[in-house]
């Protein structure tokens, strides 16, 4: 098994993942390292929010005397205004924006637009909130396109990088993500946090179809070795070996099914831009090297051999690229295993990506219609 540090990271510190609760007195304390980024508002948005806020306040508070007709019919209307942008919600650092078709146009355009209401009920985390979406436009606009332009749910955690992102209408995570921040803190990107919190719940694990991959994280962080700790959590131990199982013997990616069931599910979550990390029932997948070789689908962790790029050929046919350029690639055009070892795109690199009614996606090769599978 290819072998490579972390870098900036120990092995004990399980790539940044922070398993603390956050400081009660700074609720932004421990989330990120480093100054929060900070996103200027629009001046007239910024005067908007304080003309409404004192009423609000009012009506909150049931002083609702001396507040006049206009000031009522104005309060609406900038409310009905909120409500062109989509429907968002936030509890603790987990938030969720979920938007028709129309509204995503309108986001993609200008995604300025989205501040006053994410202002009204995120607060000062409202900043944190649009940088994410700001930086990863492109992605949403894939993932609407796939869904045939009928809006996006986008999910996300303060704190981290990159955000989750699936056609309106099929099932998010939200829920699964406000229970889990009840038990941990972030990973450096939106995929540790959900990988995390599955290794603190069994029930969020159940709920995402990654049992294994949850039981892995727990036992590499107690110090198991990676390849008995996969072993283990497959259920594939033989007895009376000694010697640690070679990780890659399990999570290899091959295109061999026409039909698609748990092997053949993944989550996929943006990392930022057009960067993305793949989930399955066992692990991330992961090129070999950062690319030039294989492919397996066994970490626990995202690092540089865990961020593929997403390069979109129109309709729902993607590429996936490497760290260092090489594009996933179904040899024979499916049938076969899958290596990360082309510089160049032809049809055994192109994937026609499929959202499932579970709010997951599979992959299918362009040329023989077989699924990505990835085995125990």
């Amino acid at each position: 098994m290819s072998q490579r540090p972390r870098a900036g990271s120990d092995p004990g510190a399980l790539g940044g993942i922070q398993h603390a609760r956050p400081d009660r007195d700074d609720p932004g304390k421990g989330l990120v390292d480093g100054p929060l980024p900070e996103i200027p508002a629009d001046r007239a948005i910024q005067q908007q929010l304080q003309q409404l806020k004192p009423l609000r306040q009012r009506l909150m508070s049931g002083d609702a005397k001396d507040i006049s007709v206009d000031d009522t019919v104005n309060m609406v209307r900038a409310v009905k205004d909120l409500a062109t942008i989509g429907t968002f919600k936030m509890q603790g650092p987990v938030w969720t924006l979920i938007c028709d078709g129309d509204q995503t146009r309108r986001l993609l355009a200008d995604v300025t637009t989205l501040t006053p209401l994410v202002a009204s009920l995120a607060g000062p985390q409202a900043p944190l909130v649009v940088a994410v979406i700001g930086a990863s436009l492109g992605y949403i606009e894939t993932i609407n396109e796939l869904g045939g332009n009928k809006g996006v749910e986008i999910t996300g955690v303060v704190g981290t990088t990159g955000l989750l992102v699936v056609p309106r209408g099929l099932p998010g995570v939200f829920a699964d993500l406000v229970e889990g921040a009840k038990l941990v803190m972030a990973g450096r990107t939106v995929m540790d946090f959900v990988i995390v919190a599955s290794a603190y719940s069994p029930q969020i694990a159940a709920a995402l179809g990654i049992p294994v991959v949850a039981a892995v994280f727990n036992a590499v962080s107690s110090g198991t070795p990676v390849g008995w700790a996969i072993a283990a959590a497959l259920g594939l131990l033989i007895p009376g070996v000694s010697s640690e199982p070679d990780p890659d013997d399990h999570g290899q990616v091959v295109v061999s099914r026409t039909d698609v069931g748990n092997w053949e599910s993944f989550t996929l979550a943006n990392l930022g831009g057009r960067h993305v990390a793949l989930l399955s029932h066992v692990g991330l997948f992961s090129a070999q090297s950062g690319g030039g070789s294989g492919v397996n689908a066994n970490r626990s962790q995202v690092g540089d051999w865990e961020r593929w790029t997403v390069i979109g050929h129109g309709g729902n046919v993607v590429s996936l690229r490497t760290i260092n350029g090489h594009h996933l690639t179904a040899e024979g055009g499916g049938g076969r295993e899958c290596n990360a070892n082309r510089t160049s795109i032809g049809d055994w690199e192109r994937f026609r990506l499929v959202h499932l009614p579970t709010g997951k996606m599979a992959l299918r090769t362009l040329r023989s219609g077989h699924y990505i599978t990835v085995e125990p």
